[in-house]
């Protein structure tokens, strides 16, 4: 064939391109494999049974909007009840920490005063006795005391964030600590005195107290508002008599523990 026999472009004779098909595609089709599932689906997820396949009380057998609806009502209850719980045994925590820091104390108290006086009469063994004992009695436990985190909280502005502020107030409470001081004494003496050091940072009226001192048993009444131990409940009742074989009474520990409550 000649160069003449091929067609132009434009005529009958060109060659067409093949034509392709476009295919569509359904977004439905993924959808529609879709069951949303019925509340008797979600109720034997949580343990229900359809009427014929109850072995249980026939009067007893609930439809599965009931049963679910049931079940949530339960859950809730529970629920309420963990918390309850949970803030009952966190306030005995609180208050037996409380205990323990002020037996501490009273034994730390009592051990320096026989050094001193192992020391007045030159009684060297022994003084060297009671000294090993202050080096190797307990320290608090590490959580910090009511009164040392309200204090915490009330120079929130300062506390931590001021450096020489911060280590003046550590060094006097643990000066304090070592004198036998409790934890309510400590916080007290250093408010009095950062007046003196850090006037700027001194509180403008007397602070009030959010623990109780339980150095100070005439504090016990005002604080337990007419409480007993019969107030207690039954696991701060057991905790409550164990501290009484350590030489807590039982109203210094009823005190404490609502005023702990109450904070």
């Amino acid at each position: 064939m000649e160069d003449d026999d091929l067609p132009l472009d434009g005529d009958a004779g060109a060659i067409d391109a093949p034509e392709i098909e476009e295919t569509q595609t359904d977004d439905t089709a993924v959808n529609d494999t879709y069951t949303p599932r019925t509340v008797e689906d979600i109720a034997q997820k949580m343990g229900w049974s359809p009427r014929e396949q109850w072995r249980g009380d026939p009067d007893k057998w609930k439809p599965a909007d009931q049963f679910v609806e049931h079940t949530a009502e339960i859950n809730t209850t529970l629920a309420n009840k963990l918390k309850s719980v949970d803030a009952r045994l966190e306030n005995i925590s609180r208050t037996n920490q409380a205990m323990t820091e002020r037996l501490l104390a009273e034994q730390r108290e009592k051990l320096m005063a026989e050094r001193q006086e192992a020391f007045d009469v030159g009684d060297a063994a022994k003084f060297n006795q009671l000294d090993q004992q202050l080096q190797t009695l307990p320290t608090a436990a590490a959580q910090p005391a009511p009164e040392v985190q309200a204090f915490t909280e009330k120079h929130a502005a300062w506390f931590n964030k001021d450096q020489e502020a911060t280590t003046w107030a550590f060094n006097r409470a643990e000066e304090l600590s070592k004198k036998g001081f409790g934890p309510a004494r400590q916080v007290a003496i250093v408010e009095r005195e950062l007046a003196q050091y850090f006037p700027e940072y001194a509180p403008q009226e007397k602070p009030k107290a959010k623990a109780v001192a339980l150095t100070q048993p005439g504090n016990r009444a005002a604080t337990s508002r007419g409480k007993s131990f019969n107030d207690l409940p039954s696991e701060a009742q057991k905790e409550a008599i164990f501290f009484e074989s350590k030489g807590v009474t039982r109203d210094q520990y009823v005190a404490s523990y609502f005023q702990s409550q109450e904070a």
